[in-house]
């Protein structure tokens, strides 16, 4: 009976810290919307009606848009993806940000994967908004636990004209991703605690082409 009972607590803490915790997201978007001066807040809804937030930042005659994908536990505007999605909307480029799904603090990478097919969700949602929005090149920028949440969409059902990279997002320090004719979604994966906005706006700027 021990036994059974340990293993019921092991599961029920298990499943817990698998858990999408919507009340840390929700202390995100508290903390730094007040502090957003770049762009709107947007607020897609999920199957189960949870609304997510994501930072819109149009630009003047974009005709390209680019989803960024954080990393492990943070929000749409930290760091280098919160100076991205500033400094691309500056280069001509629309940007959607977007929350992904966070766990409790002290969460590991491998925590997170059973909330894989939930930042999938969120993926799709956020192709299917923008395109809506009439752009028809969109980029995928990931970073970090980003990435594999990416490649989770990727692998899965995305929208038909996605194009999907044939290799591990984990294996390179850089990805850049490929936009073959007829495609409407490229991918550039980012790795690493030491890349910097520069390199990385240089790197997504030259791997997708986004001309205007």
């Amino acid at each position: 009976m021990r036994a059974l009972i340990s293993i019921l607590s092991l599961f029920i803490c298990l499943n817990a810290l698998a858990a999408a915790d919507y009340d840390r997201e929700k202390k995100w978007a508290d903390e730094i919307l007040p502090s957003v001066l770049t762009g709107d807040p947007v607020y897609l809804e999920q199957a189960d009606g949870h609304k997510f937030l994501s930072l819109y930042t149009q630009a003047d005659k974009a005709r390209t848009a680019v989803i960024l994908v954080h990393g492990i536990g943070v929000h749409p505007d930290w760091g280098l993806i919160g100076a991205l999605r500033q400094r691309l909307a500056d280069a001509g480029h629309t940007t959607l940000s977007v929350q992904m799904p966070v766990l409790k603090a002290g969460a590991k990478g491998d925590d997170y994967v059973p909330s894989f097919d939930l930042a999938a969700q969120r993926l799709q949602q956020s192709v299917a908004w923008l395109k809506g929005k009439g752009y028809g090149r969109i980029a995928l920028v990931s970073h970090s636990l980003g990435c594999r949440m990416t490649y989770r969409y990727l692998s899965g059902s995305p929208d038909p004209s996605v194009a999907v990279p044939r290799w591990p997002p984990q294996t390179a320090p850089l990805m850049a991703g490929q936009t073959a004719p007829g495609r409407t979604v490229g991918l550039c994966l980012l790795r690493g605690d030491g890349d910097t906005c520069g390199g990385l706006l240089e790197a997504v700027a030259s791997a997708f082409e986004f001309k205007h």
